[in-house]
């Protein structure tokens, strides 16, 4: 299976680029605070978001071909590899320096990833296989879950919806690994299993999923949006693999304990790498609009800086200067100045 672990490391990289590159054209774009078709509009016409778009899809592409050929327990959590990347693109492109914290975030989150791909069962020999009755489960979950964040994820604040929504696309992105998953593996004995409509379902859900990404990426926290994202997306699809697809557990106890400490090692790592890559708060132009002013650090305003505040500069009154060597009109001058 090391191939397949590889191609998807090297998938995970590329979506880490990829949602880096995508990141400051979704924050720069127009809308509210949640923009639906507009925001695409925009997207579409930003060469950058483009070039992030392109570098996203051969990560998928490398993430898929490898869960084609092997487990969705050991592929997914795979992905949190990408946030070494994002935090090392993140910090080349704002001109700041990798530090300790970086260091130690990476060395957490690569150590754990290693402790837990080595812990679980790699047979990729046991073919998935997804009743419609639990299809019907998880589309009764995701879809309606994906379309009440994008109605109503407005109304919370940047930081709760830079969180919701990324925990949310998360969700999406997950369910959609899962439905992959058993896609692949039925394609291969036949072609006719790509109409089934379950392939419907994971067009439905990664479109959803990504459409509200971008409106997480859209609060101004990049860091916590993309780690929550790396962080559900593999619970997510990694539950769905053992509770629908019966993937196989750890066969021994040492062998789970092994599991749970590295899972708590790579959850440690990710909390120090993702507050080493939030990015500075700005407020949106929907935000601008939508509230009257921005969140974003006020320069010194001159015309205020001696008023109270209770009083309008215009309301200011300037103490009375006599005029200095001012002589007094005779009768001629003033009869000049008329």
């Amino acid at each position: 299976m090391t191939w397949q672990i590889v191609a998807a490391v090297l998938g995970a990289w590329c979506v880490a680029i990829g949602a880096a590159a995508q990141e400051q054209p979704a924050t720069a774009a127009r809308g509210g605070a949640v923009a639906r078709a507009s925001l695409v509009g925009q997207l579409l016409r930003s060469p950058r978001w483009l070039l992030g778009v392109l570098v996203t899809g051969i990560g998928m592409i490398l993430h898929l071909t490898a869960l084609a050929t092997a487990p969705l327990s050991v592929i997914q959590p795979l992905g949190i590899s990408g946030l070494l990347v994002a935090v090392w693109v993140a910090a080349r492109w704002r001109g700041h320096r990798v530090g300790r914290r970086e260091i130690l975030g990476s060395i957490a989150v690569s150590a754990g990833l290693l402790g837990l791909v080595s812990s679980l069962p790699q047979d990729a020999t046991a073919a998935p296989h997804l009743p419609d009755s639990d299809l019907l489960v998880l589309t009764t979950i995701g879809v309606p879950l994906a379309v009440l964040t994008l109605m109503l994820g407005g109304r919370l604040t940047s930081r709760w919806r830079a969180g919701v929504l990324a925990a949310v696309a998360a969700v999406c992105f997950g369910v959609t690994a899962a439905l992959v998953r058993v896609i692949a593996i039925e394609v291969q004995g036949d072609w006719s299993a790509l109409w089934h409509w379950r392939t419907a379902v994971a067009l439905v859900l990664v479109s959803a999923g990504g459409l509200i990404l971008q409106n997480a990426y859209r609060a101004n926290h990049f860091g916590l949006s993309y780690a929550l994202l790396l962080v559900v997306d593999p619970v997510v699809a990694a539950g769905i693999g053992l509770v629908f697809l019966h993937e196989p557990l750890p066969a021994t106890a040492a062998a789970a304990a092994t599991a749970c400490l590295s899972i708590a090692v790579t959850g440690a790592g990710v909390l120090a790498l993702a507050g080493s890559a939030t990015a500075p708060i700005r407020a949106t132009p929907g935000e601008v609009r939508r509230t009257g002013h921005s969140t974003a650090p006020r320069s010194p305003d001159p015309t205020r800086s001696h008023s109270t505040p209770h009083q309008k500069p215009q309301d200011q009154k300037l103490p009375y200067q006599k005029p200095q060597n001012q002589k007094p009109l005779r009768t001629k001058e003033i009869h000049h100045v008329r």
